[in-house]
């Protein structure tokens, strides 16, 4: 709830579902109690959370999430829990990878000039950027499947291959850095929020050439 708020405050899509949140939380949180923190008001709503996501065993990217409601900004929360971020993420770093540099990423709406704000005097910088698009599949047009491969729906007896494709696919994209197979599986194949029926594979013969997965919203009449 408080993801969709921030999100629609921002202008943004409030997709988020309590599984996909938790998913995440599972898979990359390496300590959920010391490397979550949540503000709660007098009558236990969530107000605003800080969350640090671990990087993938090998990698070098610390991940801070979170933010405070429309409504409590300008009481110093977020500063507050962004400083314990780097602090948190300082002390994890200098007790597990001391000899390697580490980055901590922390995202931000082009909308929210107060996060831009809040993250400046930090030594955050803006690194790079992502665009999110929508379409109606009512409109969409039937494409030709390429000669040689053949289009089939998501098989669970392809997961493995699909975790292999994953990492072939992503493996010359900036910053990517692998999660084992065991952290991936709950949050992408295993996950509450993923739809198999919208899901798709392209083999070549039985090798997977292209994949494509699909996952619920907390508007049901939209997926992504």
């Amino acid at each position: 709830a408080l993801y969709n708020a921030i999100e629609a405050a921002g202008g943004g899509h409030p997709g988020f579902t309590a599984a996909e949140v938790q998913d995440e939380i599972d898979a990359v949180v390496a300590d959920p109690a010391n490397d979550t923190r949540v503000v709660q008001d007098t009558d236990g709503t969530t107000v605003a959370a800080a969350l640090l996501f671990s990087p993938a065993p090998g990698g070098h990217t610390v991940r801070a999430a979170g933010g405070v409601l429309p409504a409590w900004r300008g009481r110093g929360l977020g500063r507050d829990l962004l400083a314990w971020q780097l602090d948190r993420a300082a002390q994890i770093h200098a007790a597990t990878a001391p000899a390697t540099t580490w980055q901590v990423h922390a995202p931000a709406l082009l909308t929210e000039t107060g996060a831009i704000a809040l993250y400046t005097p930090l030594g955050l910088t803006p690194l790079r950027y992502f665009f999110e698009m929508a379409a109606d599949p009512a409109g969409a047009v039937p494409a030709p499947v390429p000669e040689g491969l053949r289009v089939v729906a998501y098989d669970p007896r392809y997961e493995l291959a699909t975790y292999q494709a994953h990492l072939e696919a992503f493996a010359d994209s900036w910053g990517f850095e692998p999660l084992p197979a065991d952290r991936w599986l709950p949050l992408a194949l295993r996950s509450e929020n993923f739809l198999p029926e919208l899901s798709r594979l392209a083999l070549d013969g039985d090798e997977i050439a292209g994949y494509l997965l699909s996952y619920g919203d907390a508007d049901p009449a939209r997926a992504y």
